[in-house]
């Protein structure tokens, strides 16, 4: 049963017998200085210590509360009054109204009144007295806080490429109000390369635009983080928003700073390892500029997500062959297949190498006498010896047949070709005796064979002359040949 304080009764000067709403029973006489109060449904007579008291009903008309609209910032807060009238609009005071809302959530109210708004939207206080309410609304806007358009930026570069487009945010309030004297920074992680990202603000004031410039160019490839920093004197909260940069690429590593190879069966090695993580796997082909000097293996590599910062091992290796082509070098390239992998890897550069190649092959003439020796004689008995290449030529050899003494002897041939197809099949000269030459016992003389410089492969330019001594006699009576002495006939 509501109850009314002895003060705000002692201030009625006179109340009202009507019964239309809430009523209140108040004594009427006044047999002593103190006043007793009763409350009672309706006008029923009370009674107490035997006396006989007069009740009269007082009806509450209207509790009003003070501001009935109001708006406040997250934050803050505000103290709220009420007055509390009889129906016939006598102030009742000193009335103690009960203090309410409907919206916890968004502002809280204690016994005093006083309202603190907790979050943005809006609320109804209730000022109760004697199930009589009066209300007012409330407004809670958010306060000032700075907002970007987005939560994070996330760049992709390509090593040795032209550095990412700009990325242009919107820099907005999502309080009420104006956020002034903007300032932004960025933060490098530690032990990163910094100065990557410069922002830049169209205005200091919301709402605006922010603009963050990349330059990766000089970037080796890899992960890179920095924070960006927005802040204003009117938001207690500095706006925080991540950066990352992914630098796209892959480091080919040759052992000992080189890779040297050798047909002799010399192998060398190179690794492949990726500078950032891919989205998806990502495939390399090793690429022998040619195939007859160098050869890889494996062709392929394959990069996923978990295995992007292992580095892989590639064998290169030359074939063994018969060419006589001198140290040679190959390039090696290593590249991205595009079809196969994270697109975002695609515009990665491909990396060469240069591989050199020793060849086991030494330019020479292999020349092979009948017998060990070449002899002739006038009577008819001719010889013979072949000539062959010991390193497979890349153009023709030429090889001049010289005779020493044109008047002794007599050569099938002046010269001798080999290609990079007859090059190891033997080729014959037959030497015969000049018939008409005065000759009794024999006579020594040579045939010269030299390779002709300007009609043939460089690679035997340098090949030395070699001379074939040429043993001639009269056939009769037979001789006994010791080095170039001559002995008397046996028998």
């Amino acid at each position: 049963m509501p109850t009314v304080s002895q003060a705000a009764l002692h201030s009625l000067v006179r109340v009202s017998a009507t019964r239309t709403g809430t009523t209140l029973g108040v004594e009427s006489m006044m047999k002593r200085r103190d006043l007793l109060i009763a409350l009672a449904l309706g006008l029923a007579p009370l009674t107490q210590a035997c006396t006989t008291r007069e009740v009269v009903g007082v009806e509450i008309g209207v509790v009003t509360t003070y501001p009935s609209l109001a708006s406040l910032i997250d934050g803050q807060s505000l103290l709220f009054s009420a007055t509390v009238r009889t129906a016939d609009g006598e102030l009742l005071s000193g009335a103690t109204v009960t203090w309410s809302t409907d919206r916890p959530q968004v502002i809280s109210i204690d016994d005093a009144g006083r309202v603190e708004a907790i979050a943005a939207g809006t609320a109804t206080v209730r000022a109760s007295f004697g199930g009589v309410h009066g209300t007012a609304l409330v407004d809670v806007y958010p306060a000032p806080g700075l907002v970007l358009s987005e939560n994070s930026v996330a760049f992709r570069a390509v090593v040795g490429a032209a550095s990412p487009s700009p990325v242009v945010l919107q820099v907005l309030n999502n309080g009420v109000g104006t956020v002034e004297d903007l300032q932004a920074s960025v933060t490098f992680a530690p032990g990163q390369p910094t100065g990557w990202l410069t922002p830049s603000l169209a205005d200091t004031e919301t709402p605006t635009t922010l603009t963050l410039t990349p330059e990766t160019s000089s970037l080796p490839g890899g992960a890179y983080e920095a924070t960006l920093t927005l802040e204003s004197d009117d938001d207690d909260s500095p706006l925080l928003m991540p950066v990352s940069l992914s630098v796209a690429g892959f480091t080919v590593t040759q052992s000992d700073g080189s890779t040297l190879v050798a047909e002799s069966g010399i192998t060398d090695t190179i690794t492949v390892v990726f500078a950032a993580r891919p989205a998806s796997d990502v495939v390399v082909e090793a690429l022998s500029g040619d195939t007859t000097h160098v050869t890889v293996t494996p062709t392929m590599l394959t990069f996923t997500p978990a295995n992007w910062d292992q580095p892989r091992t590639v064998l290169v290796a030359a074939p063994n062959d018969d060419r006589l082509e001198g140290d040679m070098v190959t390039a090696l390239t290593v590249a991205v297949v595009d079809s196969v992998s994270d697109p975002a890897f695609a515009p990665v550069p491909d990396e060469e190498i240069l591989v050199t190649t020793l060849d086991d092959e030494m330019a020479g003439v292999t020349i092979v006498e009948s017998g060990g020796r070449t002899i002739v004689t006038q009577t008819g008995e001719d010889d013979d010896f072949t000539v062959v290449l010991t390193a497979q030529p890349t153009s023709p050899v030429v090889i001049d047949v010289r005779i020493d003494d044109p008047a002794l002897v007599e050569v099938s041939t002046s010269s001798l070709t080999f290609t990079a197809t007859d090059w190891s099949t033997p080729q014959v000269v037959a030497v015969t005796a000049v018939v008409d030459r005065d000759l009794i016992g024999y006579e020594v003389t040579s045939v010269t064979l030299g390779v002709d410089p300007a009609l043939s492969d460089d690679g035997f330019d340098a090949v030395p002359e070699q001379s074939v001594r040429v043993i001639v006699t009269d056939g009769v009576p037979p001789v006994i040949i010791i080095g170039d002495e001559q002995q008397a006939p046996s028998g």
